[in-house]
């Protein structure tokens, strides 16, 4: 079984929009947390009206993003991406942290590839290259992420998992996670499990139908726990929405 590209490009289209909706929401209804985000050497009144019109546009380029709009006007479908590419990469270049984090960077290599596949009406082969892409920056995340927890003892012996749970920093902790940090082992084994996944992540290329779906399936579970304990809920959404790359190279 195999995923056409036009699905998969609308699959993208869809998560990706809702992520950035998600996030331009979250940041507009919680205007007393631009304290924590708005840092660096601007005025906090520059910066909160900065960040506040970017996300209003943002918001507005999402809608188009979810509803397959820019599908209807393939002229100018690639200067609507490199809209949004230019909006995210000044908040991963401006912000750091809960808003310019990892999501928002994986969230600019997606929209490079739908860039790139939206040339595919001119040279097929490139939609085929703007789908790899993205496959390929999913892939390399999850294996590098393994990587550097492989090479940090905190990790190995599970020290980094329990702090994180006791800590008080940006993220929305449930209050049944912080009593997992008491248990050492649990917090070992779950370190493992997820140094596991990420590393053998690359598998899921060669994997058939079956095993991709069983392999992203967890990935999924592993996003959507975290978005539940950690409150990391925007990673959930620029994550899946690498996801129907990866199927599409099966």
């Amino acid at each position: 079984m195999t995923l056409e590209p036009a699905i998969a490009i609308r699959a993208i289209q869809i998560l990706l929009g809702a992520g950035i909706l998600l996030q331009a929401i979250e940041v507009l209804a919680t205007r007393s947390g631009h304290a924590l985000l708005c840092m660096g050497n601007r005025p906090y009144s520059y910066t909160v009206q900065w960040l506040t019109a970017k996300m209003l546009v943002r918001l507005l380029l999402s809608i188009p993003l979810i509803g397959g709009l820019s599908q209807t006007l393939s002229v100018i479908e690639p200067v609507f991406y490199m809209a949004l590419i230019i909006s995210t990469g000044g908040l991963v270049l401006r912000f750091d942290g809960p808003l310019g984090g990892g999501s928002d960077s994986m969230m600019f290599q997606a929209l490079v590839g739908l860039l790139i596949a939206s040339f595919g009406v001119v040279n097929p082969i490139l939609t085929r290259i703007g789908l790899g892409w993205i496959a390929a920056q999913s892939v390399l995340s999850y294996f590098l992420a393994g990587l550097a927890k492989l090479r940090n003892n905190n990790w190995l012996t599970g020290i980094a998992l329990q702090t994180l749970l006791r800590s008080n920093g940006p993220y929305v902790l449930l209050a049944p996670a912080r009593s997992l940090a008491t248990s050492q082992a649990l917090c070992v084994a779950a370190s493992w499990g997820v140094i596991l996944f990420e590393i053998g992540f690359p598998a899921v290329l060669l994997l058939p139908w079956d095993g991709k779906l069983a392999m992203l399936s967890a990935g999924m579970f592993f996003h959507i726990a975290n978005a539940a304990i950690l409150g990391l809920n925007r990673f959930m959404w620029a994550w899946a929405a690498t996801y129907p790359a990866v199927l599409y190279f099966n």
